[in-house]
């Protein structure tokens, strides 16, 4: 069963912290100057890694872990270096849905990532979701106004993203409908960055829209050199494809409803060879939508 841990680190020093943690991971500090972070991870060896490395390099640091899925949690002392990390467990609390968002990336935040984020179908259909695209099946998530969870982690990621990076008909679709659109969520998508891949946009209207004409693989690895963050696809089912085909593709977010279509344009097609992924969190959502994220496997 995968199971998730949170492990808040405590330190007397900030700069003890910063010194390691990626820049991603937030640090607080209290009225004392005691720093703290919060990192989760996976049950397996990502949990025996992050315990060899608490005891290897935060000496002096105390990290509690707790299992969010099973609400067991641990205090684990680290100052001495001679002695093993271990743990046993009481329980604490239990996981609610809103509590396990997807892991925190780790290592270097010099290079942007490319994340596909959308909402697929069990036979794995990407095709008119809302039902607003004259496609027979369409209209299959249901009114997304009654999917409060679902919205919500809209928002969250919408709020960590750097850029949205879509394909001309998505683009198109889009941009017809969010600018005349207020509230949180608006506000932010509308702000955004947009880079729109095609070959026969031209003047985008959409507020910092740009328009990416060259090669796609050498456009989108260039754009990942030049940010730093969530480089986030939305929808784009021509474009990810490509992307999956070239492994410019970091993490899959997928919002899975519980409805088999049999017909419609599917998010992933045909590759020249097969491309590994590793499961980093499930989460339920409203009830009946399975939210997996993967991440790739490039040592496989």
């Amino acid at each position: 069963m995968l199971r998730a841990f949170e492990a808040t680190i405590t330190s007397g020093s900030t700069a003890q912290l910063t010194d390691i943690l990626s820049s991603d991971i937030r640090l607080t500090t209290d009225s004392n100057g005691k720093a703290s972070a919060v990192l989760r991870v996976l049950e397996g060896e990502e949990v025996l890694a992050v315990l060899e490395r608490a005891h290897t390099w935060w000496k002096g640091c105390t990290w509690t872990i707790t299992d969010l899925c099973g609400g067991r949690g641990a205090t684990i002392p680290t100052s001495s270096p001679d002695s093993t990390p271990s743990c046993s467990y009481e329980t604490t609390r239990e996981l609610s849905p809103q509590v396990l968002p997807w892991p925190p990336r780790r290592g270097s935040t010099e290079m942007g990532r490319i994340v596909v984020s959308d909402n697929v179908s069990l036979d794995g259909v990407i095709q008119d979701p809302a039902g607003d695209e004259g496609f027979a099946r369409g209209g299959w998530v249901g009114p997304i106004k009654d999917r409060r969870e679902v919205n919500r982690l809209t928002l969250d990621e919408a709020l960590r993203t750097e850029a949205l990076l879509l394909g001309r008909r998505s683009y198109q679709w889009l941009a017809a409908r969010w600018p005349s659109r207020t509230g949180e969520l608006a506000d932010r998508i509308n702000s955004l960055p947009k880079y729109i891949v095609s070959s026969t946009v031209e003047n985008p209207t959409w507020m910092n829209a740009t328009v990416l004409k060259g090669d796609v693989f050498n456009e989108v690895s260039r754009l990942k050199q030049q940010l730093n963050g969530e480089i986030v696809i939305w929808a784009s089912f021509r474009l990810v494809r490509t992307l999956m085909e070239h492994d410019l593709v970091d993490e899959l977010r997928l919002k899975i409803y519980p409805v088999v279509l049999g017909a419609g344009e599917r998010l992933f097609g045909e590759t020249s060879d097969k491309k590994p992924m590793r499961l980093v969190g499930v989460q339920a959502v409203d009830g009946d939508i399975a939210f997996l994220t993967y991440q790739r496997v490039r040592d496989a």
